[in-house]
């Protein structure tokens, strides 16, 4: 049949005018990333595949109904039963591409991103696409379409869209749309084991159709076709059981760009537009700190640390210059101790220090007290002024009894200026 026929008669094509624009403004929709991260930005887009597969194999297990009744099944032919689904699916395919397509673009577009979707991405939006397209034709060439319509589209709706609710987490990590859900933020990577498990599970549901689709059709046939789906989930789940919600690993640090200076500072390729100037921040926050005579780190990166003279911050392309001097600051804070035992230790300081800590090294740094005022409570900074009215040693040493309480649970903190 011409691909032109083929398209003309195929009702995945005619509901392409509705489907595109449909995807298009959910995406719109969505409460995305603010970052121009192309990866996070594929992925959100990629997201529309819980809407976008359902219809598709729906339309697929239609065509399969449509050669049932010509009763293709029960004739002789040349061409293997997978060549003749190819060809049949080959709008489904088309139409699934570019909806997905749309939506991405969609993301990109939206955050002023020009460049490339992340391929990996595509790639396996795409095999989930086609893999349910598959499993929808096999079963349209075995059971009557008014059956195998609504139910390829509501079990693929089912699978894409309910783990999401569903404990434990990774289950959201086979099915591919609950990943991309969660994808991800500026500092992580999408980790292989849980592209390799989605890719994993579309080929586990390939593979069933193709069973479905070979002639004669048995009882047992139908048994064994679920094997490939049950092996697939198998494997897939000892891939991703280590996971929660975020798919993500750490992204190399090799990408990061830094200026070099005293301290150094190393930020992500998508905010580099702002580097000299967060490196400038850095610069004044540092000479600010070492006047009162606090040690401060070679680097400030925004990607992991591997050194005690390494901090890390973060900050958004849409952050003001208190937002970065308070991240700045947030990163000299020692980490704390979970001191909630079920017999209280005599001193857990961690959780009423850090707030004086941070507002210290926050104004220390330059930010005004009326940007500070919005994040910290008032009577921590009150205090915090009256810490700073004090000689340069007598806040030393206010400051290294505080971080000495956040560091351990039997620690006593010193909060008032007045002890």
């Amino acid at each position: 049949m011409e691909l032109e026929t083929r398209l003309r008669i195929s009702p995945v094509v005619w509901l392409a005018p509705f489907l595109i624009p449909f995807v298009m403004w959910y995406t719109a929709r969505l409460p995305g990333t603010s970052e121009p991260y192309p990866l996070a930005l594929t992925a959100e887009g990629a997201f529309v595949v819980f809407l976008v597969a359902p219809v598709c194999a729906a339309c697929a297990a239609w065509e399969g109904g449509r050669l049932r009744r010509a009763r293709w099944v029960e004739l002789p032919h040349v061409r293997s039963p997978l060549m003749v689904a190819g060809e049949a699916l080959l709008p489904v395919y088309i139409v699934g591409f570019l909806a997905v397509l749309a939506a991405v673009m969609t993301e990109l577009l939206g955050m002023g991103v020009l460049a490339l979707p992340d391929l990996r991405v595509i790639a396996i939006t795409f095999a989930i696409i086609a893999a349910h397209a598959l499993l929808g034709f096999a079963i349209g060439l075995h059971t009557p379409p008014v059956v195998a319509v609504p139910t390829m589209l509501l079990a693929t709706y089912s699978w894409l869209a309910l783990p999401h609710a569903l404990e434990p987490p990774w289950l959201r990590h086979l099915n591919g749309a609950g990943t991309w859900l969660a994808c991800c933020s500026l500092a992580t990577d999408l980790a292989p084991q849980v592209s390799t498990a989605i890719v994993v599970v579309a080929i586990g549901i390939a593979s069933s159709a193709i069973l479905l689709l070979r002639r004669p059709i048995q009882t047992y046939r139908y048994a064994l076709a679920i094997a490939p789906i049950v092996v697939a989930f198998v494997v897939g789940a000892s891939l991703v059981r280590g996971f929660d919600r975020d798919p993500g690993v750490a992204r190399a640090s090799s990408l990061l760009m830094c200026v070099p200076g005293r301290p150094q500072v190393c930020v992500w390729p998508e905010h580099r537009s702002r580097l000299q100037e967060v490196s400038e921040i850095a610069a004044s926050a540092a000479k600010r700190w070492q006047e009162v005579g606090i040690a401060v780190p070679d680097t400030f990166t925004e990607g992991s640390t591997s050194s005690p003279n390494e901090r890390r911050f973060g900050f958004s392309l849409a952050s003001q210059r208190s937002d970065i001097i308070g991240s700045l600051a947030y990163s000299l804070l020692p980490p704390g101790q979970d001191c909630t035992f079920d017999k209280p230790p005599p001193y857990p300081g961690a959780p009423y220090a850090e707030d004086y800590l941070l507002a210290w090294f926050a104004t220390t740094a330059g930010m005004s007290q009326t940007d500070l005022a919005s994040h910290i409570n008032p009577d921590v900074l009150a205090t915090v002024v009256q810490i700073q009215s004090l000689p340069s040693e007598r806040q030393r040493a206010w400051l290294e009894q505080n971080v000495a309480a956040m560091r351990a649970c039997d620690w006593p903190p010193q909060l008032e200026a007045s002890q």
